[in-house]
């Protein structure tokens, strides 16, 4: 499904909601799971601004797809702007001038599938509790691409994929889930890759926007069928580049994120007056944004 730029006026409130609660659905339970093979990392460099770092992943790899993670905003930070709004405010028009298409990690329910559709959709509602202001930002980012001139893309879940989901009268299955958001993602990134070879006046760059996990080149063992990284570092031959995109406030507490190789340097690091850029691996990078005292860094 192709999202039109009327989406802000035609959905209705319900529907806007919903298609934020599963976006953000793929985040949480993305980032909870989250926990990535250790590797050396280092402080690239301290930049001004989020936007300075991008321009340094992309001049350093060239890429042909960006998959792009955040950490997910919960009720308690919500006064905290989110990774999702500084992507739409700074990243994006940055990545305009070079970009074709943007998939965003969302679906929309349309209705049709009867109770399978009604059941995972409500488990959904009912086990991911995120701000309202989220509900705007998903839309806000979907129609914003569009103003730009970059073609955005949801997901597009068959009655037969809600099925699949149903554990149980009751419950959804989250471990399937889990692995059909990439291969929705890995489908339609090809269909894309193939519909844009021959147009050699469009711009060259695919961008994908969703929750860390996914989008790992390099994901633990167990969890391949989780990403989509892999596939599209195959499919681009190689010119695929994961970048993680971090709210210091969010990871600050989380004991997978403190893990990782980087965090120690984040810690020393951490500030309001620079953004960080790391780079675990040769196509994998992470931007700390600046801090914002609220709440503290620990």
């Amino acid at each position: 499904m192709t999202i039109k730029t009327t989406l802000g006026a035609s959905a209705t409130r319900r529907t806007r909601q919903t298609l934020i609660i599963l976006f953000l659905a793929m985040a949480f339970f993305a980032t909870v799971m989250h926990h990535q093979a250790k590797s050396s990392a280092k402080i690239v460099k301290k930049y001004s601004s989020a936007t300075m770092a991008l321009r340094t992943i992309i001049q350093t790899t060239n890429p042909r797809v960006i998959g792009f993670g955040e950490f997910h905003q919960q009720e308690d930070t919500s006064g905290i702007p989110s990774a999702l709004k500084l992507f739409t405010d700074s990243l994006l028009p940055e990545l305009a001038t070079i970009t074709s298409d943007l998939i965003i990690e969302t679906w929309m329910p349309e209705g049709d599938c009867g109770e399978a559709e009604e059941q995972v959709v409500e488990d959904i509602q009912e086990t991911i509790k995120r701000p309202e202001t989220t509900v705007n930002e998903v839309e806000a980012l979907i129609l914003k691409a569009a103003d730009l001139g970059v073609q955005p893309h949801i997901l597009e879940l068959s009655c037969e994929n809600y099925k699949k989901l149903q554990e149980s009268d009751t419950s959804v299955d989250y471990d399937t889930l889990l692995a059909m958001i990439p291969r929705q993602i890995e489908e339609k990134c090809a269909v894309i890759l193939g519909s844009r070879l021959d147009s050699s006046s469009l711009a060259p760059l695919i961008a994908i926007y969703g929750g860390a996990l996914h989008n790992d080149i390099a994901p633990d063992s167990g969890m391949g069928n989780a990403a989509f990284g892999p596939a599209l570092k195959k499919m681009t031959k190689g010119k695929y580049v994961e970048v993680d995109v971090f709210v210091p406030e969010f990871i600050a507490s989380d004991e997978e994120y403190r893990k990782e190789t980087w965090f120690p340097a984040y810690q020393k690091n951490a500030g309001p007056d620079s953004v960080i850029l790391f780079r675990p691996g040769p196509d994998r990078f992470v931007i700390i944004l600046r801090t914002t005292g609220n709440p503290a860094v620990k």
